[in-house]
């Protein structure tokens, strides 16, 4: 269930290659991929500095 607002899908995800993830087994290719709801999430709430950090 989704409990932020739409526009929140249409910012661009962060990919990065990560070879240690990949060599622990995190996942197979050890590419990550995380979007700006993940990162509202870890920070609890969203606003001007979580953006721009972001």
């Amino acid at each position: 269930m989704k409990n932020y607002r739409p526009f929140f899908d249409e910012i661009e995800a962060i990919r990065l290659y990560d070879e240690l993830a990949k060599f622990l087994g995190v996942n197979e290719d050890g590419i990550l991929e995380f979007g700006y709801p993940d990162i509202v999430k870890s920070a609890g709430h969203s606003c001007a500095t979580v953006a721009g950090a972001y």
